[in-house]
């Protein structure tokens, strides 16, 4: 009868320590996972981060938000680029001198051209 206590007791222990190692090894398997899945969310913020400074783009402006943002390209896109066009636009000359008026007349058409309030002193 102690002999078959003592083998009951036995495989009691041996279950017991069997059904600890398997609790151990599911507690560790468990937070292994939790440390991937922090470590891969940790590397997604980082990567994120760099785009706080420097915003990636997700979608093509619109035409309306590309003229309510002032800064945009829309108002000055060459000019502001430091580029300036090398050809002239078609069919029409540039003057890039002033109007100098040589006769009477030339003077007269000036004086029209102009504002009222341009030639009036005060």
């Amino acid at each position: 009868m102690q002999v078959r206590e003592e083998e009951l007791d036995e495989t009691a222990m041996r279950q017991v320590e069997a059904r600890k190692a398997q609790l151990l090894q599911q507690k560790s398997s468990k937070f292994a996972e939790i440390q991937a899945n922090r470590i891969k969310t940790m590397r997604q913020l980082v990567e994120a981060r760099k785009y706080v400074e420097k915003p990636r783009k997700l979608h093509k402006q619109t035409i309306v938000e590309r003229y309510a943002n002032f800064g945009s390209t829309a108002y000055a896109p060459v000019q502001r680029e430091g580029r300036f066009p090398e050809a002239k636009p078609q069919g029409k000359t540039i003057e890039t001198e002033g109007y100098q008026p040589v006769s009477l007349p030339g003077v007269l058409e000036l004086e029209n051209y102009l504002p009222a309030r341009l030639l009036n002193p005060k």
